[in-house]
């Protein structure tokens, strides 16, 4: 399905919201929050980590990235969520995007002024960091098969928040999130099988 008909068809809002088959991102604004959707494009099995869109390729996204930053960041619009597929940090399988196709360097600017967080998948599992004020969470563990190792991390890479390097177990979960005038408070519900209290709900941050 090249040309997305699939997709658009079944989600025919988004042309509203500029996307397209060649223009695969798009932002929107509710509520005091704006909201961005990167394409990280489809996995090269020889190369599974890597940015692979050209719809726009990675420096047109970024340069997308950083007007609609700089567009919130004049509106005053605070809280920034981003979700893009391939994580900008990861200690486990495939491991994170290369530097030079990662946002992360482009994304810090904005911090100091812009409450950001980003949500990854791709790798199932579940990760979570707070890099140079930003907010990072792998959430792939919604239900694949997942890998119960992490990597060895190489030598000052930020710490990852949620296993805190305790052995890693199964562990089915979604997130949610609630933004206030009081704050932004996220809860992990996670389920599992072999634990004593397999269904529980954990708090991840709170401001």
């Amino acid at each position: 399905d090249e040309n997305l008909e699939g997709l658009l068809s079944t989600v025919p809002y988004l042309p509203q919201m500029g996307f397209t088959a060649e223009h695969r991102v798009y932002k929107f604004d509710y509520r005091g929050c704006r909201f961005i959707f990167l394409d990280t494009g489809d996995m090269d099995y020889r190369n599974p980590s890597a940015w692979g869109s050209k719809h726009p390729d990675f420096q047109a996204q970024m340069a997308i990235l950083s007007k609609w930053l700089q567009e919130a960041k004049e509106k005053e619009t605070h809280q920034v969520f981003i979700t893009f597929h391939n994580p900008a940090f990861c200690i486990s399988y495939w491991g994170p995007l290369p530097l030079e196709e990662n946002p992360h360097p482009y994304l810090k600017p904005f911090a100091s002024e812009l409450k950001i967080t980003v949500f990854n998948g791709h790798v199932h599992t579940t990760e979570v960091y707070q890099v140079d004020g930003i907010r990072y969470l792998i959430l792939g563990a919604g239900g694949g098969e997942q890998g119960h190792e992490a990597n060895p991390p190489p030598t000052d890479y930020p710490e990852e928040l949620y296993w805190k390097g305790q052995p890693r177990v199964e562990d089915y979960n979604y997130l949610r999130v609630q933004v206030s005038n009081k704050g932004t408070r996220m809860w992990l519900r996670r389920y599992r099988p072999r634990a004593d209290t397999p269904v529980e709900e954990v708090e991840l941050y709170k401001e």
